[in-house]
């Protein structure tokens, strides 16, 4: 019975697969693509956390369907302020829960499409300070008149969970290397260090100075005012908006609607497009089968860890340190490919696995230049596998840096013991077989093993970075310690090469391989071969986990806080040495 359940099941998957391939080939060849008319608008819509790049899956491949990523937009916004029959862009913003480094290169893209000549307005239904900041960029902001402007300031919140362990009977044990290197504070402290504060409160004076800087440059008031403005009042209305000169108008959508026909010189409706039908009208040749002389754009995006990539409903996506390297090796291997841009975000993780990208991409720049574009986060782990590059790319708001080494073992025998009434014996062969043994306290000698093997990972970590940065050891010593800099903090101490998104990266790679910067080259997106089963269970995976609608609801304070620190304690089980950021690295 149990076999024919299995086989039942097994042909009804394959009828589906079926089915589902079959009818997106008719779609594709039955279906047009959509026209564009002449001076249209572009209409977007960007919200929520805007991942980095999607592997297409065969669905979308055979639907037509692509997920909203920050390189889909990217490359959108691109192809629209070359295209003749594209007038301008109407933008609506939703709820950004990307960080900050992600809006900063769609300002930059943005202000590249105003600069051709082309309009740009934005619709609000309301906003906080990573909207507000997005819209700047535009040329006209609309906000809904029953909406506000939510311009209280910037915070950045640490959860501590010491006395949480310690109702249940867990004692952490840490060691670490780095006066700043606070990853595993939440787990050991109850309060932040004055190192933490330290790093935080110069994150947050950056920001903070950069918006306001933002707000009183676009809108041409005073930076005391905006100043002011947040102190005073930081709830603010869509008249009182009008009033302090913040927006352009109070309007609904159908009221915006109205003016951009206006703009666009349309009589009775207005000429426009949607991001769909636009990717759709404007696909270009598939990557591997377009010839001549490439970029390969490859993408870091996770917690690192050895074996593959993958999503967890508690650490996100995983980099995986097997596929990684396997993309890096197809780009080294493939002769049209003549450099590589690494695209990084990722807060670090597994030591081992780190090492294991850097080497590859180490040997992959003897053969041709390799391009590290930061995104809103390279830090620890993620500036490790950066470090080795030609040159590094970062946005001012990029947290990057965190060059400082932990572990962390957790010691449950109060847990077993007196909570739950268990006991554990063990026989062992060699001094320091038990070191990670939970049910026990390290003894001194464990310790101190744990210390010095923690120890000589920041050394290894600390040359190397020294070494790919032409600094010797104390110099980099100096602004390693753990400490989280900004991009352009981390600019000012030598540890990037220059500002900018991975507009700025192709142009670093034409230099690198002797052409103008207004040479033509390819960028091919080098990633995972997509597996439909996998790509099937995934979607019911993600969208179904526990963790993921508790995170998205916020049902629990600090949710992202705290799911932060089940990614180091996860990964504390399986990577004893671990290259994390302190691992607050939201600023709302």
């Amino acid at each position: 019975m149990l076999k024919f359940i299995k086989r039942f099941l097994i042909i009804s998957l394959v009828q589906f697969i079926l089915f589902v391939i079959i009818a997106g080939v008719a779609i594709y060849f039955l279906s047009k693509p959509p026209k564009v008319e002449d001076n249209s608008v572009l209409e977007l819509t960007i919200k929520g956390d805007l991942p980095e790049h999607l592997p297409t899956n065969y669905l979308e491949t055979l639907l037509g369907e692509k997920k909203l990523t920050l390189s889909r937009i990217l490359e959108t916004i691109e192809t629209a302020q070359k295209d003749d029959r594209i007038s301008g862009i109407y933008l609506k913003l939703g709820g950004l829960n990307c960080g900050w480094a992600k809006i900063e290169e769609l300002r930059d893209k943005l202000a590249q499409f105003r600069k051709s000549g082309k309009w740009i307005v934005v619709y609000l239904i309301s906003g906080s300070e990573k909207e507000y900041y997005l819209a700047l960029a535009a040329d006209e902001i609309y906000l809904c008149p029953t909406g506000d402007l939510y311009l209280d300031g910037l915070q950045a919140r640490v959860s501590f969970i010491k006395g949480t362990l310690n109702k249940i009977g867990i004692q952490p044990e840490v060691e670490r290397v780095g006066k700043y290197k606070s990853a595993a504070d939440t787990f050991n402290r109850e309060t932040m260090s004055d190192a933490q504060r330290e790093v935080l409160n110069s994150i947050l004076d950056e920001f903070y100075e950069r918006f306001t800087a933002a707000v009183a440059d676009r809108r041409h008031v005073d930076v005391n005012d905006v100043l002011g403005l947040i102190n005073e009042d930081g709830f603010i209305d869509a008249e009182e908006a009008i009033e302090l000169d913040l927006i352009d108008g109070s309007q609904y959508e159908d009221e915006v609607n109205a003016r951009l026909r206006e703009k666009n010189n349309d009589e009775e409706s207005l000429t426009s497009i949607k991001l769909k039908k636009y990717t759709l009208a404007t696909a270009s040749p598939v990557d591997d089968f377009v010839p001549g002389k490439k970029i390969a754009l490859i993408y870091g995006m996770g917690a690192i860890t050895t074996g593959s990539d993958d999503y967890d409903p508690l650490m996100g996506r995983i980099l995986g340190a097997d596929d990684a390297i396997s993309l890096i090796r197809k780009a080294r291997d493939d002769k049209d490919v003549k450099a590589v841009i690494y695209r990084v975000n990722s807060p670090g993780g597994s030591g081992l696995a780190s090492d294991l990208i850097w080497r590859e991409l180490m040997i992959t720049k003897e053969k041709k230049p390799v391009i590290v574009s930061m995104s809103d986060v390279a830090a620890s782990g993620g500036y490790y596998i950066s470090m080795c590059a030609d040159s590094i790319i970062a946005q001012p708001n990029t947290l990057t840096g965190s060059i400082g080494v932990l572990a962390v073992k957790m010691n449950m025998e109060e847990l077993y013991e007196e909570k739950l009434g268990m006991t554990v014996e063990s026989i062992q062969r060699g001094k320091y077989a038990a070191i990670f043994d939970e049910s026990k306290p390290m003894s001194a000698e464990e310790r101190a093993k744990f210390r010095e093997m923690v120890m000589d990972f920041y050394k290894i970590f600390v040359q190397k970075a020294a070494d790919n940065r032409g600094l010797s050891y104390a110099e980099l010593d100096a602004v390693a310690q753990g400490r989280v800099w900004t991009g352009q903090q981390a600019y000012d101490a030598g540890l990037v090469d220059a500002l900018g998104g991975v507009d700025r990266a192709i142009l670093a790679a034409k230099r690198k391989l002797g052409m103008k910067d207004d040479d033509p080259i390819h960028v091919v997106t080098l990633t995972k071969e997509p597996n439909l089963l996998t790509e099937i269970l995934r979607e019911v995976e993600v969208q179904g986990s526990p963790s993921a609608q508790l995170v998205e609801s916020a049902a629990i304070p600090d949710a992202a806080g705290l799911f932060q620190s089940a990614l180091v304690w996860r990964l504390a089980q399986d990577h004893p040495v671990m290259l994390f950021p302190p691992y607050l690295v939201h600023i709302e």
